[in-house]
């Protein structure tokens, strides 16, 4: 009974507890971290819905702008599920050796039975216009390249986007005909249309798929105009390069080292 008399008799000294006093700055909420990783979006094209991949670098920060590459992928990646552009080629090297890729990736898909011509390359740019929306994009750092179609893709698509692209590599591309060389009219054409593009271009000479002559004749061309242009001819190369090629450091460094001048 002491006990509690004793505690009832503190409580009743026991100093009042004061409100804390009133502050007039603002509460910083920490604001949410941005998704990264390969990410799943749609973008709609002339009122249908084609599904694409983002690649956003672990280190993204909007407080700057950031390269970034558009992937154009070859025939076997056609669809729409959204994912399966991003296993073969570009993406597949980025998860093997993310830290060299400090870029957002966009990787559209083309429908089935489509080319990366056309209503294609329009979607893709859609896309490339979308990740610019919702993320900080340097316009002086835009790269394309791509892999087999994605390689013809590459060149058509570089023809579209004169002075907005810093610099483009095709990987076993083609114009016109994939089996057989191009023709000497559509070469000159598109040389004409590149030259001031900074151009690393790939094939294996022993390409079964896509005649390697296109790259030979169309690097050629670009040369010949006097345009900065790397030809990569494999020996005994086939058809699928493209793990060599984005495997290996100095392409990253090469890519990287491009970009536009700015706006006078």
């Amino acid at each position: 009974m002491r006990t509690l008399i004793l505690l009832i008799a503190l409580a009743a000294v026991a100093p009042a507890q004061e409100d804390p006093p009133a502050t007039t700055q603002p509460v910083v909420q920490p604001s949410p971290r941005l998704a990264t990783g390969f990410l799943y979006r749609q973008v709609t094209y002339e009122d249908k819905a084609y599904p694409y991949a983002i690649f956003v670098p672990p280190t993204y920060d909007p407080a700057r702008e950031w390269p970034v590459i558009l992937f154009l992928h070859g025939s076997g990646e056609r669809g729409s599920d959204g994912f399966k552009q991003t296993e073969v080629g570009l993406g597949r090297a980025i998860r093997r050796n993310v830290e060299r890729c400090p870029a957002i990736v966009v990787f559209p898909q083309c429908e089935e039975r489509g080319m990366w011509t056309g209503p294609m390359l329009e979607m893709a740019k859609a896309c490339v216009q979308e990740t610019a929306n919702a993320y900080r994009l340097d316009p002086r750092r835009f790269y394309v390249t791509g892999l087999s179609m994605g390689g013809a893709g590459t060149w058509e698509i570089a023809t579209q986007l004169r002075g907005k692209v810093a610099a483009i590599a095709p990987i076993c591309g083609f114009i016109g005909p994939w089996r057989q060389p191009p023709e000497a009219e559509a070469v000159g054409q598109f040389a004409d249309q590149l030259k001031d593009i900074p151009t690393w271009c790939f094939h294996g000479d022993e390409d079964r798929a896509v005649n390697v002559e296109h790259s030979r004749i169309l690097t050629t061309a670009l040369k010949e105009r006097g345009a900065t242009v790397t030809y990569t001819e494999y020996p005994g190369g086939k058809h699928n390069i493209w793990d060599k090629v984005y495997g290996q450091r100095d392409f990253w460094a090469w890519l990287f080292s491009h970009k536009l001048p700015e706006d006078e």
